[in-house]
């Protein structure tokens, strides 16, 4: 596949954890001109760690700190490179999302959601070796969310292979 390069400065992919995002991410980032991956994750993580367990929430998502962070670093590499950022991260509090990209020209953010039934997304995890359960716990409140949840451009990744689902991806951009 030839490189392909798009305006969209922004492309976040949300689904259930398993569903394929990171996966998802990497292929495309394989594929577009000028692209980079940038994972929100990655400052929940920091702020877990850094935190003493009195200030610890069950999902960093609820920290304000989370989205404020995400945020100036989203703006950061907009004004700071000429990259698409893709950003594999699932969310289902459109609140908490508003909060990341406030500030940010939403013609320049395109939105895929990817979604599958749960056993197939215990599956993947299953294949995955995740040995982490909270990804396991998240599986049916993700489910029904995302069933309902308006978030720019729906896959059903269900018996679909990765090459037809960042098929549809490509084409949707």
């Amino acid at each position: 596949m030839s490189k392909i390069k798009t305006d969209i400065r922004i492309i976040w992919i949300n689904g259930a954890f398993g569903v394929g995002k990171t996966t998802i991410a990497e292929r495309l980032n394989n594929v577009l001109v000028d692209s980079l991956i940038f994972d929100p994750e990655l400052t929940g993580i920091l702020l877990n760690k850094i935190y003493p367990e009195v200030l610890k929430q069950n999902d960093f998502q609820d920290y304000l700190e989370w989205r404020s962070i995400n945020n100036i670093i989203l703006k950061k590499l907009m004004i700071s490179t000429n990259k698409t950022i893709i950003v594999p991260m699932t969310i289902i509090d459109n609140k908490y999302y508003s909060e990341i990209i406030n500030e940010i020209s939403k013609d320049k953010i395109k939105q895929f959601l990817l979604i599958a039934n749960d056993m197939t997304i215990i599956n993947r995890l299953d294949k995955r070796n995740e040995n982490e359960r909270w990804p396991y716990e998240q599986v049916d409140k993700c489910v029904k969310m995302f069933q309902n949840l308006e978030f720019g451009t729906k896959i059903n990744t269900e018996d679909k292979s990765i090459d037809e689902v960042l098929n549809e991806i490509i084409i949707n951009l």
